[in-house]
């Protein structure tokens, strides 16, 4: 008689009758990239956020049953400022959590645990952004940091200011539209008939305009795709709009924006300058 299977997400089958990868059904697999060794041995007296203490220090050493040459891994880092840790708080004891919690900060106050950063959490997954102060072989220094010794780290992702700090990325929807709007002028009948209720996420058809801007602005291409399918369409699908396009020499070209039920004309432009690329629609 077999066993019976652990309660967990079904095993799916894709179009093609392929069972999907773990991944892809909630089943995460998760193994430290490395221990840290901390100038904090105990939880009581480390910093409950890593920017108080900026003398604090740790190293993480990368296993090499991780990589069998853990200083290939840490190339290139040793050109940045900061790095986030992600690690896990394995000194919480029991692995129940609450909805509701009452962090230091808020001296008693309850309030949602995902408005907090308290480390009993569903997940005990905790976030660091640590100052790099060397990197040495296989093993990186930090300071500034709020773990103590043998924590768990999962992974590490280089700060970079251009996409970590908000205050320079977000562009208010107004400034978009009027941007578009002193550049060409919109003919009103083309966006006849494209509503709020059109999309699942965007709040009108400008805003997807500007969505679809900034995703082709950075050009989402892989390495791959830019050296060697240069000729090729590149499709990519941002709520509900499907989109069909292809690079050139410093410009992309937006051929078809559709819905699932036909085209979606987003704006009456026919090309709109970007920071790096223009796209015609």
């Amino acid at each position: 008689m077999r066993g019976q299977e652990e309660p967990g997400p079904a095993r799916t089958a894709t179009a093609c009758g392929c069972v999907k990868p773990a991944l892809e059904t909630g089943k995460l697999l998760t193994e430290p990239i490395g221990y840290l060794e901390s100038c904090f041995v105990a939880k009581n007296g480390t910093p409950r956020q890593p920017s108080i203490c900026s003398h604090s220090r740790a190293c993480l050493k990368i296993r090499k049953s991780v990589f069998n040459n853990p200083e290939h891994s840490l190339m290139g880092l040793e050109q940045f400022s900061h790095v986030w840790i992600l690690f896990v708080f394995h000194k919480n004891g029991h692995l129940s959590c609450k909805a509701k919690v009452q962090p230091p900060r808020l001296n008693g106050a309850k309030t949602g645990v995902f408005s907090t950063r308290s480390p009993h959490r569903p997940n005990a997954i905790g976030l660091t952004l640590a100052k790099l102060d060397k990197v040495e072989g296989g093993a990186v220094y930090l300071s500034g940091i709020d773990m103590i010794h043998g924590t768990p780290v999962l992974d590490i992702k280089p700060y970079i200011a251009d996409y970590d700090s908000p205050q320079s990325l977000v562009v208010p929807v107004g400034d978009c539209e009027s941007r578009n709007d002193q550049q060409m002028p919109e003919p009103p009948s083309q966006c006849d008939g494209v509503g709020q209720a059109s999309f699942k996420y965007f709040r009108s058809a400008k805003e997807a305009k500007c969505a679809i801007e900034a995703v082709l602005a950075a050009d989402p291409r892989s390495v791959y795709r830019r050296q060697l399918c240069q000729d090729r369409l590149f499709f990519f699908t941002v709520d509900v709009a499907h989109v069909t396009c292809w690079f050139g020499e410093d410009f992309v070209e937006v051929l078809r924006v559709k819905l699932a039920a036909g085209p979606v004309p987003l704006v009456g432009d026919t090309s709109v300058a970007l920071p790096s690329a223009s796209v015609s629609s």
